[in-house]
């Protein structure tokens, strides 16, 4: 069942122009709330430290996000 829901999540964000990671980096801003450091983020949600600060760079550069 878990599989399932993330392949939907994952076609979600094709279909919006995200990458898997902005997802993960939304749902873990949304549960962490507004503030949250990349630090808090990065172990919210396992990614590494380098692919959290390259993507909160392209989800604010896009204006997804502000930084």
């Amino acid at each position: 069942m878990n599989n399932a829901i993330d392949e939907l999540y994952h076609e979600i964000c094709v279909l919006q122009g995200l990458f898997d990671s902005a997802n993960a980096i939304l749902q873990a801003i949304l549960a962490l709330g507004n503030g949250c450091t990349q630090t808090e983020i990065y172990k919210y949600t396992l990614l590494n430290k380098q692919l959290v600060d390259a993507s909160v760079k392209r989800l604010d550069q896009e204006g997804v996000i502000v930084f």
